[in-house]
């Protein structure tokens, strides 16, 4: 055998290309793939879960807070959704720091407190 025949068997025996898949993952004939979990998806439930309980406290106490009132019911909302976040991890069978809950339930308190206090 010569070396210009291995060369040339060499060049001419290529591996095939995988198809070209087009479009996006989603469209018809794609197979599926799952929402990848992670901290981004945790973040916008704490998120979503933190606007949502601003806006029961502002509606509980008429829809309108001072400056001084937002910021502490902002600050309780942001409680209350790490409060969620950890007793959603306890019902899943994760650890609980239970001083740790307990410190958030009474920081969410005092800045509810703090909220009224101001109002009056």
């Amino acid at each position: 055998m010569d070396t210009a025949e291995t060369v040339e068997t060499a060049r001419t025996a290529r591996p095939k290309k995988a198809e070209k898949k087009v479009g996006h993952r989603y469209q018809p004939g794609h197979p599926h793939y799952p929402r990848k979990r992670g901290s981004r998806s945790q973040a916008a439930v704490f998120i979503r879960r933190s606007r949502k309980i601003l806006a029961a406290i502002i509606a509980e106490r008429g829809g309108e807070l001072t400056y001084t009132q937002t910021i502490h019911a902002k600050n309780a909302a942001d409680l209350g959704a790490s409060i969620m976040a950890m007793e959603d991890g306890w019902k899943n069978g994760e650890p609980v720091d239970r001083i740790a809950h307990a410190k958030l339930v009474k920081a969410q308190h005092h800045a509810l407190n703090a909220v009224d206090g101001d109002a009056g």
